[in-house]
């Protein structure tokens, strides 16, 4: 059994969200709501220490400072005709894709994947819109060449998979999905994230990173984690012909902590950083 934050409660932005969404307004009623679907989620193959935390129950897309441009840079292609698909890759219980929908995304153009179906699943009983929910959901790796095929030849032995989706993606977000990968796999990432994206699609997200790259061991739980720094993510950007790239870092408060001073002693700092980029093809 994993364990989990035991002095949760709701914050006004996630009272805000299911108020709107499902009409729940009580503090405690929902706090009880949330906890009754988190004893699921401690039986889960697979947890994240920011769903240990609760952080899957707040938007986190909406403060990020491109998220405004997503709604209305969506107004203005669909006044011209188009209608621009936003994928979130890594979208875990869909809590960002519910609020995106509240903000006047619609549903049916909104596509989003996760690598643990149990994810959502439990984002369907947390939301209580199964069978509501026009937004489509997909299961799998974005590293396999199954789910994502790297060539032209598109695999068809895999029912749903993201091969329908290569260059006709407006929006890409992959939040909180860097920060699990090394250095080769960020760059696997990005070059797959350039196949789905249609040319002028943009590219956004949110991971720890560092002022600079470098590989620590973590102080609460023993892990070996590798941190891209934010000058070499806006090269493997470049290298994956992606442009006006805006890459904003804050501090991280007091964490992570490094079990030895290898971190102090290099001048490594974690930061967490915001990046928006612009798939532009050379022709």
């Amino acid at each position: 059994m994993t364990e989990f934050k035991e002095d949760f409660q709701v914050g006004p932005e996630t009272i805000t969200l299911f108020d709107n969404y499902l009409g729940i307004s009580d503090a405690n009623d929902l706090r009880n709501h949330i906890l009754a679907i988190s004893e699921k989620l401690k039986t889960s193959e697979k947890t994240y220490r920011c769903l240990r935390e609760y952080k899957f129950v707040a938007p986190r897309l909406a403060p990020r400072f491109y998220y405004q441009h997503i709604l209305e840079d969506r107004k203005r292609r669909e006044q011209n005709g188009e209608n621009p698909i936003f994928m979130d890759i890594g979208c875990c219980f869909g809590t960002d894709i519910r609020q995106i929908i509240l903000d006047g995304y619609p549903a049916k153009s909104i596509v989003g994947v996760d690598l643990y179906a149990h994810f959502i699943r439990l984002g369907y009983e947390l939301f209580q819109d199964q069978g509501k929910l026009q937004a489509k959901f997909i299961t799998g790796n974005i590293f396999d060449e199954q789910f994502l095929s790297t060539s032209d030849e598109q695999p068809s032995d895999q029912p749903s998979n993201l091969n329908e989706y290569k260059h006709s993606v407006t929006y890409l977000n992959a939040g909180s999905v860097l920060h699990l990968f090394g250095n080769e796999q960020i760059r696997q990432f990005i070059r797959r994230a350039a196949l789905l994206l249609k040319p002028g699609g943009l590219f956004c997200g949110a991971h720890v990173g560092g002022n600079q790259s470098g590989t620590y061991e973590r102080l609460f739980d023993g892990s070996i984690k590798y941190f891209e720094g934010k000058d070499s993510l806006k090269v493997i950007l470049e290298e994956n012909d992606f442009a006006d790239i805006d890459i904003r870092a804050t501090r991280r408060v007091g964490d992570p902590d490094f079990k030895d001073d290898k971190a102090k002693r290099d001048g490594f700092e974690a930061l967490w950083l915001n990046f928006s980029a612009v798939y532009s093809p050379k022709v």
